[in-house]
């Protein structure tokens, strides 16, 4: 991990790693605010009406998340590609970015997580694993949509 030493402003510039979680632990180390604000790139339709829903919250929470509810029926399948089950979608929110965290304990999860090998999803995945603090949802207001593959891009 290497941080470049000269920065302008507010900005400052690090190395990312190997994996998402590598990059975003490369960059907490460069933060000095005491409240840290996680986005993917990929997320590029952020609106700004969910940005300050974030931004307030994490005023009176220790973390929060931008989330969805899930429109889709989920089913759990075995090993050989069967339905177990089906999940009920009313407990289910797909987790989405920016998710703010106190930046010291984001660290010290983050560091924990390195040091067993540990791989999550997203951020809220390590505090959860690595902390008691809860983390409040905010149901996103719009199209927060990731995008990840060329279908994401054509609308499929």
């Amino acid at each position: 991990y290497v941080m470049e030493q000269n920065h302008n402003g507010r900005l400052l510039v690090c190395h990312g790693g190997d994996t998402r979680q590598e990059s975003v632990y490369n960059g907490l180390l460069g933060c000095m605010e005491e409240i840290t604000m996680v986005h993917d790139g990929a997320r590029c339709f952020l609106l700004k009406e969910d940005l300050e829903k974030i931004k307030n919250t994490v005023t009176t929470e220790c973390g929060c998340i931008l989330c969805a509810p899930e429109t889709d029926t989920v089913k759990e399948t075995d090993e050989e590609g069967y339905i177990v089950k089906t999940i009920d979608r009313s407990k289910l929110k797909r987790a989405q970015t920016p998710q703010a965290f106190n930046t010291n304990e984001l660290i010290r999860c983050y560091k924990l997580a390195s040091e067993e090998g540990f791989k999550a999803t997203d951020d809220a995945q390590i505090i959860e694993k690595y902390s008691d603090m809860k983390i409040k949802l905010i149901e996103s207001s719009g199209h927060n949509c990731k995008i990840t593959t060329i279908d994401d891009v054509r609308g499929g």
